[in-house]
């Protein structure tokens, strides 16, 4: 199922250059690749990893692979990298953000030049913990059309109780003294509960046998398969070139 959130991501990385200074090289955003993987910590309750960057270019290959990604986007983008200010970014320095950008399009914070790689590389490692973090199966959703019609047996029992309680001459008398001088409107709103139960009940049991929800398609199951192809589609936009073979085949 895709959210509004994914939609706009995915349009975003279609045109990572956006805005578009003047001059020889793109400006890229960094504002969308941080917000996604700040939407899958959150979505799946991550923790806080207990391994690094490090950790993660000790295998074979990661170490070249990530130089080559930092370096094919600063080649295409220069100076021209952009955020808006955040928790995430704002860790690596108080003087990481220069001068204010205001356009039509856009509106943040231009990154100091001295802190180009470092701006690139802290969001790449929290988006590989968070890969590796993620399960590789999306959790049941706690819904079934069988609560459905569990909540409307509960109403239509509930209702029979309200009856039973609420014609009672004792419970009438103290909900007639309780109401007296307020206003017959909440005496009355009480006294029909066992009616509006009854309604909600009937409806319910109505909803299920004539409307059938159609699941979204999603792109994968596998959170990880996700979150990984939204990686390899933000770099192939940044840097203009897919990111899938080995670190040896690129030219």
């Amino acid at each position: 199922m895709q959210s509004h959130n994914e939609q706009r991501r995915e349009s975003n990385t279609k045109h990572p250059g956006k805005p578009s200074p003047p001059g020889n090289k793109q400006g890229l955003v960094l504002d969308d690749f941080l917000w996604a993987t700040y939407d899958m910590r959150r979505h799946f309750d991550l923790r806080t990893p207990q391994f690094g960057l490090k950790q993660i270019e000790q295998y074979p290959g990661a170490r070249e692979t990530v130089g080559k990604l930092i370096q094919a986007t600063i080649d295409r983008h220069g100076a021209e990298i952009y955020s808006k200010p955040g928790p995430l970014l704002s860790e690596i320095s108080t003087d990481i953000y220069s001068e204010r950008v205001a356009t039509a399009a856009y509106s943040g914070r231009k990154i100091s030049p001295k802190w180009i790689g470092q701006s690139l590389r802290k969001p790449l490692k929290e988006a590989l913990q968070t890969l590796a973090q993620l399960p590789d199966r999306d959790s049941k959703p706690d819904y079934s059309p069988r609560k459905l019609r569990l909540l409307a047996s509960h109403f239509s029992k509930l209702a029979e109780e309200a009856d039973t309680v609420l014609q009672q001459k004792e419970a009438r008398d103290r909900v007639l003294a309780h109401f007296r001088g307020i206003g017959e409107a909440g005496r009355d709103r009480l006294l029909r509960v066992a009616e509006e139960m009854r309604w909600a009940a009937a409806t319910l049991s109505v909803m299920i046998l004539r409307t059938r929800v159609v699941k979204s398609h999603i792109s994968s199951p596998n959170p990880q398969v996700r979150f990984a192809l939204y990686m390899a589609g933000w770099f192939k936009a940044s840097t203009r070139r897919e990111q899938y073979a080995p670190p040896s085949q690129h030219s």
